[in-house]
């Protein structure tokens, strides 16, 4: 399947489609066999290198993408380190990309750097205020670094979302709370 897949991405890049096209082909895949337990990890960090050093990519929004897919395959084999690398080059080219900020919060969070994923679980809340999915993930940074007070606010907050999701909530939310992000505790706020 390998050998299949290599000898496909080098069609693709041999007949000159644009990089988006085969970037798209490359997602396809990568995301196909993963959600089948079939994706092998070095395979697609061998394309997303591929079509990273194949000159095709634009500056911008379509690096920043190739740039963050192999940085979440890095952190699926473990690697944070690269994973955050990737991820800190994505940003440069699109620095409002919540997956590479996602990508990084976690990556950031498995190395320790507990501080810095609070901080990109933060940039991403002000993409998806209502998503408590970021929530959860912020409060186990907080925890982490021992704001157990934060963390709490923001488990909080993920449970009232869960409980009221609906769209009908959130303008009565956003004139509450802003941006969408929970008052800091200690402050008073």
């Amino acid at each position: 399947m390998n050998d299949r897949f290599n000898a496909t991405l080098r069609a693709f890049l041999a007949a000159g489609p644009s990089a988006e096209a085969v970037w798209e082909q490359v997602a396809r895949w990568a995301e196909g066999k993963a959600a089948e337990g079939q994706a092998d990890p070095d395979v697609a960090l061998g394309a997303c290198t591929a079509l990273l050093q194949s000159g095709r990519l634009a500056p911008g929004r379509a690096m920043c993408a190739a740039l963050t897919n192999r940085a979440i395959i890095w952190r699926r084999k473990g690697d944070n380190a690269r994973a955050i690398e990737d991820c800190d080059s994505a940003l440069r080219h699109w620095p409002a990309e919540p997956s590479a900020l996602q990508c990084r919060a976690g990556a950031r969070l498995a190395t320790g750097n507990v501080a810095g994923a609070a901080s990109d679980l933060t940039q991403l809340l002000k993409f998806a205020p209502f998503a408590p999915f970021f929530f959860r993930h912020r409060a186990e940074a907080f925890a982490a670094a021992g704001d157990h007070v934060r963390a709490e606010a923001d488990r909080a907050f993920a449970e009232r979302f869960e409980r009221e999701p609906g769209p009908e909530e959130w303008p009565a939310t956003v004139r509450i709370i802003g941006v969408g992000v929970p008052p800091d505790p200690a402050s008073g706020g």
